[in-house]
């Protein structure tokens, strides 16, 4: 993924006209889908699409990792409590102590 900190004090100076613009003005339904859709063309220009990509890519990996080792744990979880089930099954005296 391409680095934007080159870009941090252009980004500034548009947000900064974005927002002063927004205050002074009473915008009708066609000019907000005209700003949000230089938004959107903003937003993919400076990566913000990337970034999501990329976060939305590794939320993924990660609720698939947690998955496969919650899966893991589960299946050593059952493998044991047998392996103990038939230890006591095969030697009921361990029940008593003896």
């Amino acid at each position: 993924m391409p680095s934007y900190d080159s870009l941090s004090t252009q980004i500034t100076a548009v947000k900064n006209e974005i927002d002063s613009s927004l205050a002074a003005s009473n915008y009708s339904a066609q000019d907000l889908v005209f700003i949000a859709k230089a938004l959107e063309t903003l937003g993919a220009m400076l990566g913000v699409n990337d970034i999501v990509a990329a976060t939305a890519a590794n939320v993924t990996t990660i609720n698939s990792t947690g998955t496969t080792n919650v899966n893991l744990v589960n299946t050593a979880r059952t493998a044991a409590v047998s392996d103990i089930e038939s230890r006591i099954a095969f030697n009921p005296m361990l029940l008593i102590g003896v």
